[in-house]
């Protein structure tokens, strides 16, 4: 009688189950291929030189690629080298405080930009401070005196520069009044802001702003809605700026340290003695931004003249719309165009507006062909063509009877801001250079109006540009994207696919092995 047959035996290596031995062998060679990789990465840490040649062991080794398809965090070449020869620390807080949507992208748009610069330099740190949850948040905006949520603090040693959310991002204004909708991003200016913040407070020099005082000029002291500048002002201190008053008839001379004279808006003649003084500072490479109101004789014009700017004894008027129901006058103009300009570049998708304006004139500009060695002058800002003129009748202006008469009265568009540079570059020679920006109205920048439109933004650019700061206003902002995945009339058929397909696949390939296995 033959014997039953026996249960074959599992296979054994070397005594272990052949499962138990591939399982083993598998977690033996990854343990080793981890030890060589730490051993690989110690050994580059401690003798780099033997993986890379010298002068790339000087350099950051690490790598950030930014894959959004505008390159919305890729940092300009200039902010490279800013950030790369940086040789002191520079902190960068943001204080924030979430209160909607727009709040978390600002913070996550800042967090993302400020990783690169990170990247860049081991001299610039950045933190978030949360107003609500930090404890150590109340000391913090105690001693830096911050005001309002969602503002960056940018620090160097004793100089320190603050944006506010508007400095970082722009957002558009609400849509239909009858329907709200909340602000959108439209615009992120994270770079040019940081980079001019961090060019503000690493600087060596402090510079300083004089305001001519004793001729009735706007006073940057003062909280006058009509009158004062104090507005304005702060913004040139959080710009890292020193801002001092200056009366010639008890000075006798402008201080040699005087970096931008700023004259807003006298309403009496300058003396002949003080013309003189503002007419050598400006032969002296020295730098002017002038404001002369309309229906003033400040004994300015005729330098203007000698620096091809000649006043129109106008004042620009513009006919409006009320309500649609009838026409009215304005004396607030907006601007119709920009010129090609370092100071406008940056701001011709912006508004700004120009109240109590008169116009100026180019005598002979020059143009392209103009040489190094005579002032140059190019139009910054103009009026809008259709409805507006420059009015002489003063009389019938002041009853708001004006109108347009051709014969008399400049027709539109007229130039209401300037800029005049010369010297430079004469014959391969730099000579320096007097750079003068010259507006026919100082309302724009009254307490009033200067936080509206962009007149602010107009301002400061046009006193970088006078102190050659060109770098602070030269990186353009970016423009966010959403995308947004749009489902059409096929929807019913796309969601059949997604909630049965896949499933209904995975089910029939488990049937199938299933009962492979059974067989």
């Amino acid at each position: 009688m033959s014997n039953p047959p026996t249960k074959p035996t599992k296979k054994t290596i070397h005594g272990l189950g052949q499962k138990t031995a591939i399982g083993t062998n598998v977690v033996l060679t990854t343990l080793l291929a981890g030890a060589i990789m730490i051993m690989l990465n110690y050994l580059a840490y401690r003798h780099a030189e033997w993986f890379w040649p010298p002068n790339w062991f000087t350099q950051k080794t690490d790598y950030r690629f930014d894959w959004t398809r505008s390159a919305y965090y890729k940092l300009s070449d200039k902010t490279k080298e800013i950030a790369r020869k940086l040789t002191k620390p520079v902190q960068v807080i943001m204080f924030f405080k979430p209160m909607s949507n727009n709040d978390a992208r600002l913070m996550t748009d800042l967090q993302n930009l400020m990783k690169e610069y990170e990247n860049l330099s081991k001299n610039i740190k950045f933190e978030v401070v949360d107003i609500d949850r930090d404890p150590m948040a109340a000391q913090l905006i105690q001693k830096h005196a911050v005001t309002t949520a969602n503002t960056v603090a940018v620090l160097c040693g004793d100089k320190k520069k603050y944006l506010s959310d508007s400095d970082i991002m722009e957002f558009s204004a609400g849509g239909n009044p009858w329907q709200p909708e909340p602000p959108k991003a439209t615009a992120f200016k994270g770079e040019q802001a940081i980079t001019s913040a961090i060019l503000s407070v690493t600087e060596e020099k402090q510079r300083k702003v004089y305001f001519l005082t004793g001729h009735g000029e706007k006073d940057p002291e003062s909280f006058d809605e009509s009158k004062g500048y104090s507005t304005i002002s702060t913004k040139l201190k959080q710009d890292n700026m020193l801002v001092e008053k200056l009366k010639l008839t008890e000075k006798h001379k402008i201080p040699e340290d005087c970096d931008v004279l700023v004259i807003a808006g006298p309403t009496v003649r300058l003396t002949a003695e003080e013309v003189d003084l503002v007419g050598k500072f400006l032969e002296n490479r020295g730098r002017v931004f002038a404001m002369i109101d309309p229906m003033t004789d400040t004994a300015l014009e005729p330098l203007m003249e000698k620096w091809n700017i000649r006043f129109d004894n106008d004042l620009i008027m513009m006919r409006v719309s009320i309500l649609g129901l009838r026409e009215g006058i304005t004396f607030d103009t907006p601007v119709g165009d920009y010129g090609q300009h370092p100071i406008v570049n940056k701001i011709r998708d912006l508004n700004c507006f120009f109240p109590r304006c008169r116009s100026l004139d180019a005598i002979d500009a020059g143009g392209a062909e103009a040489s190094p060695d005579k002032p140059k002058v190019t139009w910054l800002v103009k009026s809008p063509e259709k409805n507006c003129w420059g009015e002489t009748d003063f009389k019938a202006m002041e009853r708001r009877e004006a109108k347009p008469d051709e014969a008399v009265d400049k027709k539109a568009p007229l130039t209401m801001a300037v800029a005049v540079e010369r010297g430079g570059n004469v014959s391969g020679v730099e000579v320096g250079a007097s750079r003068m920006v010259v507006v026919g109205t100082s309302n724009l920048l009254m307490n009033k109006y200067v936080m509206e439109a962009a007149n602010s933004d107009f301002f400061l650019n046009a006193i970088n540009w006078l102190l050659q700061r060109e770098d602070k206003i030269a990186i353009s902002p970016k423009t966010p994207e959403e995308f947004k995945f749009a489902l059409g009339p096929k929807f019913t058929m796309f969601s059949v696919m997604i909630l049965l397909g896949i499933p209904g696949v995975i089910t029939v390939i488990g049937i199938a092995v299933w009962m492979s296995r059974r067989k």
